[in-house]
């Protein structure tokens, strides 16, 4: 998996490097309730709920590959070790590829899925998904590449119309990696349409994963860490469009010592390009976005290689959490619980009684100032749009409540709630390596019943970015 990324990877040799006076204060804060980890034979870790392995020692023998299986709120890996680790052989956070099968690794998201035949392309997920392909001016165009620190790729092909035409994955993200989030999926290609193209579209790569790996003693890295993008899936027979490639993950290290020749790989996903005899196709899929590389070190004896270059960024040892994070959550509708982690399917459903009649929604925020009000968007499958405020917050800063009556039709329907504050000296400080520099002005975080919540960051100048709160751990 790792050689194939070769041919278009920049390769950056660290050096010796000490960023602070060797107290070797660093603690990762592991508990070292999982024991000694020394696998014989490659194998995957099942992470639990949190997300959170709390090791003695971390050892991965040459020639032993180690993979994980995600939990149901798709959190980072973070693993946290009390003494030292050895990587010898592969920790391997390596996105799928669009014609493969298997999981989505941690905090990732997935690539696009092709749809039935005479559809458009999936998008694919995440905050750099990019789009399937689709029809434009009568050219059956190929999905894009996601992004993460740079944008997508485009769709290759020999007319700018499509080139241009499919959007590709946008930036996001700190280099700071916190929040720590993983690659995106890459779009799906477009399927056939006619009596002779009747298949399925090729799927999108999705995501590389997202791992923390926090060290008390030396980290020792021979072996490599792997958080590729996942490839694009290639043409079907008779196919016209190949798939998106995912964007690279993310890999934050923190220790007291980095050493070793290892290397950490986070390059993006090709684009599916390939016809079902193997020439190569009119309509490839654009190449993923390489992903982030942060190491946070007292002592860096470290002489491998992060792949690419351009991914990295680095300094002494910094927290591992943030803190003091806003957050808001639609906690219940008309008394009933809405899932912690809600998937968008049918997640709360209420008695046929209580259709067109007013009910109760219940809100909990976390760190934010109590007297805001929460705006409730409700929309849904068809007919009009509601929009209506609630009472004011009542509780503490840290932990405050509050509800709203609202009229909801019969069918399916949406909500989404917002609440928009000052933020404090704190919270401008703790999100400031968000807003590319800006001064932070105002916090708007948002949540619908059927996705985790999200800050937007509104800046002096006007700008907002956007920053999913779901993965900060």
């Amino acid at each position: 998996m790792f050689g194939k990324y070769l041919g278009r990877s920049i390769f950056l040799t660290l050096t010796c490097l000490t960023f602070s006076s060797l107290a070797f204060a660093f603690d990762s804060g592991s508990t070292g309730s999982d024991g000694d980890f020394n696998p014989q034979i490659s194998g995957q870790i099942t992470l639990p709920e949190s997300g959170i392995l709390n090791y003695r020692t971390f050892t991965i023998p040459e020639n032993v590959t180690i993979s994980f299986v995600p939990n149901s709120s798709n959190t980072p890996a973070i693993i946290l070790v009390q003494g030292d680790a050895a990587i010898d052989g592969t920790l391997d956070l390596s996105g799928l590829d669009g014609d493969g099968v298997g999981f989505v690794p941690p905090a990732a998201f997935a690539g696009g899925k092709g749809r039935s035949p005479r559809l458009q392309g999936g998008n694919g997920l995440g905050p750099g998904g990019a789009s399937g392909g689709s029809i434009i001016s009568g050219l059956r165009c190929a999905g894009a590449g996601a992004g993460y620190v740079t944008s997508g790729g485009r769709v290759t092909s020999g007319n700018v119309i499509c080139s241009n035409g499919v959007r590709v994955g946008s930036t996001y993200g700190s280099s700071t990696l916190q929040p720590l989030i993983g690659g995106s999926g890459g779009g799906a290609g477009i399927s056939g349409a006619g009596s002779s193209e009747s298949f399925v579209g090729a799927a999108g790569g999705s995501g590389g994963g997202a791992l923390l790996l926090a060290v008390t003693g030396n980290l020792i890295l021979n072996g490599e860490i792997l958080g590729q993008g996942g490839a694009g899936g290639n043409l079907p027979s008779g196919g016209i469009s190949g798939a998106g490639g995912g964007s690279g993950g993310a890999v934050r290290i923190v220790a007291t010592r980095l050493i070793g020749n290892g290397d950490i790989n986070v390059n993006g996903g090709n684009g599916g390009r390939l016809n079902s005899d193997g020439s190569t196709a009119n309509q490839g899929g654009g190449n993923g976005s390489p992903g982030r590389v942060r190491i946070e070190v007292d002592e860096l004896l470290f002489d491998g290689r992060v792949i690419p270059a351009s991914s990295l960024s680095s300094s002494a040892p910094q927290p591992l959490f943030l803190a003091d994070f806003p957050d808001i959550r639609i906690s219940s509708i008309a008394g009933v619980a809405v899932p912690a982690n809600p998937t968008g399917n049918n997640d709360v459903i209420l008695p046929t009684a209580l259709a067109d009649t007013s009910v109760t929604i219940e809100f909990e925020t976390n760190n934010v100032p109590p007297g805001s009000q929460v705006q409730l968007l409700v929309t849904p499958n068809a007919g009009s749009v509601t929009n209506v405020l609630s009472e004011p917050l009542i509780g503490t800063f840290e932990v405050a409540s509050t509800r709203v009556e609202v009229r909801l039709p019969a069918g399916a329907t949406s909500l989404l709630a917002s609440v928009l504050f000052a933020p404090t000296e704190e919270q401008i400080a703790l999100l400031q390596p968000f807003t590319d520099g800006q001064k932070l002005v105002a916090i708007e975080v948002s949540q619908s019943a059927a996705m985790p919540s999200v800050l937007s960051l509104h800046t002096v100048t006007g700008d907002i970015f956007q920053v999913p709160s779901s993965i900060i751990q």
